[in-house]
């Protein structure tokens, strides 16, 4: 029977407030009990309203973390619903193998930071750098990035918007194309060599410009560092496979390709010019790869 003292989960007993509120029904999958019953530790009631509020509001969060993991495996909802719940506990995420090569204090900093999580939560791997890495196919990156970027995506038009995710979609196909669907993280240098090649051939042949070139190198290139922003990669650990991959030379370009193109494959090409007007750099430099095992998505998409 409920508690008729108990109103928007709050319950007081004696002169102390307590949080008394029911699982929903959609996280029963993942929280054995029926209710929440614990102390705000508060005589106060304002105190407690907004003590049960963001108490409620933590273990929403917590239990979809967990559900994803259960429902969805190593996603991107997944990781990044944990990573929230961390944040929530002031800890940033860091990678077990980067916690295990720092120093012991950090690792006895967060194991006592999390000393008071349920032994479920979410909060526990994730603070120890445990979460499954999220296994994103090239295929599936350019909407994600679409999706990452809500308010620069609102100031433009349907039109714009197609636009600039199809760029990186014409990128991504022509990848799968030659190297088949692969998980970001996999991505190795010596794919980001086949890719090069097959543009750098076709500059060559003078089917397309050097700055059709640039561009789908730069494309790739996004797609792996937005990847390593959402997989919370530090920017000390990453290591763009696609980075050493430039336009070299100052050819004069016409439409017979006369004088050709030089393109190297490494980190000494810096400029190139059309004409008499200087592209900027290829790249700027950054990037990253994840050191996670991947789960192998091919056979599932």
């Amino acid at each position: 029977m409920a508690n008729v003292g108990c109103v928007d989960g709050v319950e007081v007993r004696g002169n102390v407030y307590y949080l008394r509120w029911r699982v929903p029904a959609e996280f029963k999958c993942v929280e054995s009990r029926l209710e929440v019953n614990r102390s705000l530790k508060t005589r106060d009631p304002i105190v407690a309203r907004s003590r049960a509020a963001l108490a409620k509001d933590a273990l929403r969060k917590d239990w979809q973390a967990q559900l994803f993991q259960k429902t969805k495996g190593p996603s991107v909802d997944a990781f990044q619903a944990s990573i929230s719940v961390l944040r929530d506990w002031g800890i940033s995420y860091m990678p077990m193998i980067d916690l295990l090569s720092g120093s012991t204090e950090e690792l006895v900093r967060r194991i006592n930071g999390i000393e008071d999580a349920d032994p479920k939560s979410a909060v526990i791997p994730a603070a120890l750098g445990a979460l499954d890495t999220p296994a994103v196919l090239i295929s599936e990156m350019p909407q994600l990035m679409l999706d990452r970027q809500p308010k620069k995506m609102k100031a433009k038009s349907a039109d714009q918007r197609r636009a600039w995710v199809n760029k990186y979609k014409n990128a991504a196909a022509i990848f799968v194309k030659l190297l088949g669907d692969k998980c970001i993280h996999e991505i190795s240098e010596e794919d980001a060599a086949t890719y090069a090649k097959h543009w750098t051939d076709r500059l060559q042949s003078g089917q397309i410009t050097t700055g059709h070139v640039i561009k789908r190198f730069r494309f790739l290139r996004k797609m792996i560092d937005e990847y390593h922003e959402l997989a919370g990669i530090l920017p000390s650990k990453r290591m763009n496979p696609m980075i050493g991959f430039k336009v070299k030379g100052e050819p004069i370009y016409n439409s017979t390709n006369e004088g050709g193109q030089e393109i190297i494959a490494g980190r000494l090409g810096r400029k190139a010019r059309w004409g008499n007007n200087p592209l900027r750099d290829a790249y700027p430099g950054g990037g990253g790869h994840c050191d996670h095992l991947c789960r192998d998505r091919q056979q599932t998409k």
